[in-house]
């Protein structure tokens, strides 16, 4: 798979747990205004969770996968954090959550940054390619091109696996 192709859609999930549902809508809101700038075909689906089923902690976030015409997948994702405040207070229970306009938006650039680059994979699933790659047959490890962002991934990832 070396041909990366052009972006043919966009799909995403945003969830929200033990906060109020609206959470998720307004995530998906602010992520649309940025995609729908550059592409009709996007949906981005929601998942609220209230009750035992939702765990014992409150957030919400996003998801966001690209599929080329080659069928590549890239992802991006963003998930809500407390304020900017909690880390030089250490009262990370007083500060709130960031606003989830930005964090829709955010997953949408992070989305745009990671197409922009180019590949047939994001930059989170680069080292599993090149594991893969190394491992498998030499008729199938072929990679487009090494960026210095993948040979850095291709090196932090030997280190570790040695």
């Amino acid at each position: 798979m070396s041909d990366e192709g052009m972006v043919r859609r966009i799909r995403g999930i945003a969830c929200s747990m033990r906060v109020p549902p609206q959470n998720a809508n307004r995530m998906v809101d602010a992520a649309r205004g940025v995609l729908n700038q550059l592409l009709a075909d996007v949906y981005i689906f929601t998942d609220a969770a209230s009750g035992a089923a939702a765990g014992a902690s409150p957030g919400y976030g996003i998801t966001l996968v690209a599929e080329t015409t080659s069928g590549c997948l890239l992802s991006a994702e963003a998930t809500a954090t407390q304020g900017a405040g909690a880390a030089s207070t250490g009262a990370a229970d007083d500060e709130p959550l960031v606003v989830p306009e930005d964090i829709g938006r955010a997953a949408a650039q992070l989305l745009l940054d990671e197409v922009s680059r180019g590949g047939v994979t994001d930059g989170t699933h680069q080292a599993l390619l090149l594991l893969l790659a190394a491992l498998g047959p030499e008729e199938m490890n072929q990679v487009q091109e090494v960026t210095w962002a993948l040979w850095q991934v291709a090196c932090h990832a030997t280190v570790y696996a040695l």
